[in-house]
């Protein structure tokens, strides 16, 4: 049975990072770029909109090698097509859009999906333990996302990045 306590048996070889042009995003790319070395692939999934915006972004990437997949993160295929080939997702979508990864979640918890390993976006305070923020909607949609990798994680492995307010 896969669960969090698994984690540091993974080595996350084939990597898909969900939200990188995003404040957060942009920051987890950065890091995977400069950390390469460990990776035999790293792929960014993005929409055709916004690689239209950011070319500054996107094409110095491809240039690094980095491969960049154009789709939609509320599309089965496409998102069934960026899993090919991945053992592990990080997905930093915004906090406008956190319910949208409960799909992608059942997605890579799928038979037929490579993926292993997911790291949902769940940066900033401790969502289980932060009475504080108890109604905020973006914490309420962050616990029907653990609840979603709860109900999967005899097939798929997570890990949550709480970093508080220090990312």
């Amino acid at each position: 049975m896969a669960q969090e306590s698994d984690a540091p048996q993974l080595k996350a070889r084939n990597l898909l990072l969900l939200g990188a042009s995003g404040l957060i995003g942009s920051r987890i790319l950065n890091a995977v770029v400069a950390a390469k070395s460990n990776f035999e692939s790293i792929a960014v999934f993005t929409s055709a909109s916004n690689l239209e915006k950011k070319p500054g972004l996107f094409e110095p990437l491809k240039a690094q090698g980095i491969r960049i997949i154009t789709g939609d993160v509320n599309s089965e295929n496409d998102v069934r097509a960026a899993y090919q080939g991945v053992d592990t997702v990080v997905s930093a979508l915004g906090r406008d859009v956190l319910a949208s990864q409960i799909p992608l979640i059942h997605l890579a918890a799928s038979p037929s999906s490579s993926v292993k390993w997911f790291f949902p976006s769940e940066y900033g305070t401790d969502i289980e333990y932060s009475p504080a923020s108890a109604h905020e909607k973006p914490h309420q949609q962050k616990l029907k996302v653990r609840a979603a990798l709860n109900e999967v994680k005899d097939r798929l492995v997570h890990t949550y990045v709480v970093t508080r307010t220090h990312l």
